[in-house]
């Protein structure tokens, strides 16, 4: 085995060589066992990824995946620009087109695309006075 080579290193440790330390030499860096204690990962874990280090794991920016109401947007674009801004009669348009996805997912993607300041029409709503909404003939 050579030199640098972590197991090397841990037999190097087992039979009580005292240039190779738990803290380690400066040439050789730490021991595994010193790096599992370190990191709470178990010594083995830490040989692997010491070996190949190609293979440690390597986390970024995960792709962002498709939305089923992602072939339905266009559509929706339309009729928000007609005016149409409820999502209730947006999912039963969109059901008729064959759109496969829930309420929620249609509406948390029309919160953003609303204009500032845009506030629903009320028709005898019970959370808004009757003085501020609009009559509609509904009691």
């Amino acid at each position: 085995m050579k030199p640098a080579d972590p197991r090397w290193r841990r037999a190097a440790i087992a039979k009580g060589n005292r240039r190779a330390t738990a803290y380690g030499d400066e040439a050789r860096g730490p021991s595994t066992q010193a790096i599992s204690k370190l990191t709470g990962y178990d010594r083995k874990t830490v040989l692997k990824y010491l070996l190949k280090p190609e293979t440690a794991p390597r986390y970024g920016p995960r792709l962002k995946r498709g939305s089923k109401l992602d072939t339905h947007k266009p559509y929706l674009q339309d009729r928000m620009k007609a005016g149409v801004w409820n999502a209730q009669v947006l999912l039963r348009e969109l059901r008729k087109l064959g759109y496969q996805g829930g309420y929620t997912i249609l509406k948390d993607w029309l919160q953003p695309q609303r204009p500032p300041g845009w506030r629903p029409r009320c028709a005898g709503s019970k959370h808004r006075p009757a003085s501020r909404c609009r009559w509609t003939g509904v009691i």
